[in-house]
């Protein structure tokens, strides 16, 4: 049935009108230029080819091959002056026969010459090479026609010397009025319901020969019905797939989601398909409001609803918006390259429900839609205000809850995914020493030394460099601890980075920020600075790590680091932290609201905003223990760079794409700047090295 309704001129390729137009333009005006039909497999770029060829050979019709002039008769015999080629069925001799082709000596008359190159990408380097020197400079009547699904795998230089014409895939339209005017033909004699052109034309898995060929089988009948079309291609399981999301949506639990699809007789394969554009036609319909049919269809109004609003209960609970929500599941079941087999549905109905349900999905999953993020960075809940003040208590003791371990953790962690740096300093400030002279307000002064440290680095190194500071505009991070103990009284342990470009920082504390602030001389004792500025990659993460531990040393001793433990792992959370015995003491006495914090560029919030570009990983939260000091973050660092200028590049070809301010280019700007940054995420997280997973264990 293709062969039969094969198009044979322009006029009867109604599915691709704007490359059409080109090409018969070309054929009039008699100039015949070689050109590049790109576009998806399927999509029609042999078809033009063809029609291009046989019209610039025929000297009888109007910008169309008549069919009836002994060119056109002769067009496909040996020896015509159209040479057509496959190059994926070319010998090792390919350069050799391309280059007799285009040798127009040996032609007996001085018409045009067609040489028609299919899945031109195939080629091999010699054999461009061999092409390259036809087309420069452009030759005198004669015509190179290529065409390829994977332009970009053709040289630039052979590229550069041809004229580029997009093949687009057929669109819906075009596609139901190709299935129509073949129902209608006499010859086929066949009887087709509107809604079953519609649906057939809708979700067309392949090119128009793939979707004439489905034709072909329902004209077995007679008769195309609906009904047929969605038995043809397994998509008359609207119950079964109700019931399956239904059962994701409410986390009725994997038996429930089996029972579902097991109950819809199809094959792995069919079954991910019907997954997919069922939720597709909830997102299309339900969500963006668009006008069309498809698996959802079936679902009375009140069904459509009710599926849609639990399902928005998951993103709220997610913290995403519809929109996203629904890209992003939509992405986790695009169906995989190789056919579907039973166990493979299994694991992707697990890992599915995981990701929507579970919190363990939500945080191992390296290759998870990017738009799905974990609910929390550490722990099982979020500590009220008043717990990450005064810590825990055990024996009389204060020390840090395991939560507040784990933020102070994770901020040396995004410390080195996000900005790159590793903390190279220690200061240690002890108001014993400062005698009459010590602050009153611990935690005022903490916040003034902070400030105006940071002022004072940013300011050395701008001026260092010229003005700007490099890499991270952010050269100043800081945590610290308030303690009190025995021996040396109540003191403030702070780490941080601090460039070699920021200079004598402990002179500063010293000469300038005390004296101004407390009108006092300073004591040796006082204040203590540390610095170790300089060291290879992995001297700098052992540092990093020594110091983190350090102010992790007052950990609560009997914390577990999770509510169920391997047999690998310790029974302890300080001893999964690897902190040693002369670090691990005790807080003391409270004297501030807040006993510990982190710079605002290392917070929380810091974190959030940070993961949605990339979600934040956490070793320690997924007790990755074996990965908590092997300095994997700086690596995942490098990624983000890379990932980061990939937007950057991306958002600046749509806005050259689409520069006009108008209200619809700006809309249709916005919408490719939409799927750009889904897609974009996608990548990331697929790409991304993150955490060996080799050995990590299950989520805190």
């Amino acid at each position: 049935m293709a062969e039969r309704h094969r198009p044979e001129c322009f006029a009867e390729a109604i599915a691709h009108p704007d490359a059409v137009a080109f090409l018969k333009a070309e054929v009039r005006a008699r100039r015949g230029r070689s050109v590049l039909l790109h576009g998806p497999q399927g999509c029609g770029k042999t078809v033009l080819g063809e029609i291009y060829a046989r019209a610039l050979l025929c000297r009888e019709g109007e910008g169309e091959p008549c069919g009836k002039c002994e060119d056109c008769l002769d067009a496909r015999k040996p020896g015509s002056p159209w040479s057509r080629f496959d190059a994926a069925d070319l010998e090792s001799n390919e350069q050799r026969v391309i280059a007799n082709a285009i040798d127009a000596r040996g032609y007996a008359r001085d018409d045009w010459r067609v040489v028609s190159i299919d899945d031109a990408h195939r080629l091999s380097e010699r054999a461009f090479a061999v092409l390259h020197t036809c087309l420069e400079p452009p030759p005198l009547e004669v015509t190179f026609i290529l065409m390829s699904s994977e332009p970009e795998r053709i040289p630039e230089r052979v590229r550069h010397a041809l004229r580029p014409v997009h093949v687009p895939r057929p669109s819906v339209a075009a596609r139901r009025r190709i299935l129509a005017s073949i129902c209608a033909c006499p010859d086929e004699g066949l009887s087709c319901e509107t809604a079953a052109l519609e649906e057939l034309a809708h979700e067309a898995p392949g090119g128009l020969r793939g979707l004439i060929g489905e034709l072909e089988v329902l004209a077995t009948s007679g008769s195309v019905t609906r009904a047929a079309v969605r038995a043809l291609r397994g998509t008359d399981g609207p119950a079964a797939l109700h019931g399956y999301v239904a059962a994701v949506a409410k986390n009725q639990g994997l038996a429930a989601q089996m029972a579902a699809l097991n109950g819809w007789d199809r094959d792995p394969d069919v079954k991910v398909r019907g997954v997919e554009s069922f939720l597709a036609d909830l997102f299309g319909v339900d969500i963006l409001h668009l006008d069309q049919t498809g698996r959802a269809s079936a679902l009375t109004l009140a069904e459509r609803a009710e599926l849609v609003a639990a399902l928005r209960v998951c993103g709220a609970r997610l913290g995403l918006a519809a929109r996203p929500f629904f890209r992003a599941i939509l992405q986790a079941w695009r169906p995989a390259a190789v056919p579907e087999t039973a166990a493979g549905l299994l694991v992707r109905v697990s890992d599915f429900d995981e990701l929507i349900n579970g919190q363990a999905g939500l945080t191992l999953r390296a290759d998870q839609p990017a738009s799905l993020k974990p609910r929390r960075a550490y722990g099982s809940g979020r500590p009220t205000r008043r717990a990450q003040a005064l810590g825990a208590v055990e024996m009389g003791q204060r020390y840090l809850s395991r939560d507040q371990v784990g933020q102070i953790w994770e901020a040396g962690s995004f410390l080195m995914q996000m900005h790159g740096q590793t903390f190279d300093a220690r200061i240690c400030l002890r108001y014993s020493a400062f005698a009459d002279a010590a602050p009153k307000d611990v935690a005022a002064f903490v916040t003034a030394l902070t400030h105006e440290m940071g002022m004072v680095v940013a300011d050395r190194v701008a001026k260092t460099h010229g003005g700007r500071a490099p890499g991270d505009p952010d050269s100043f991070h800081w945590i610290y601890v308030h303690r009190q103990d025995e021996t040396e009284g109540r003191g403030t342990d702070l780490i941080a980075t601090l460039p070699v470009a920021a200079g004598d920082i402990e002179g500063w504390l010293r000469s300038d920020f005390v004296a101004s602030k407390l009108r006092c001389a300073c004591s040796p004792a006082a204040i203590t600075v540390d610095r170790w500025p300089v060291g290879d990659e992995a001297a700098k993460v052992r540092r990093h790590w020594r110091l983190v531990r350090d102010l992790c040393g007052s950990l609560m001793p009997t914390a577990p680091p999770k509510a169920s433990r391997d047999a690998a792992t310790p029974d302890m959370l300080i001893d999964a932290l690897k902190i040693e015995e002369r670090l691990r003491r005790p807080l003391g006495e409270r004297f501030t609201q807040r006993q510990y914090g982190p710079s605002r560029t290392l917070a929380p919030g810091a974190r959030e905003t940070a993961a949605a570009e990339l979600p934040v990983l956490s070793a320690l939260e997924t007790g990755a223990w074996p990965h908590l000091d092997d300095g994997w973050e700086l690596r995942d660092h490098t990624f983000r760079l890379a990932h980061r200028q990939r937007r950057v590049v991306g958002l600046a070809k749509i806005k050259s794409d689409w520069p006009e301010d108008d209200a619809l280019s700006a809309a249709r700007r916005s919408e490719q700047e939409q799927l750009f940054d889904a897609e974009w995420r996608a990548e990331g997280l697929r790409n991304r090295p993150g955490i060996p997973i080799h050995d990590r264990e299950s989520s805190y």
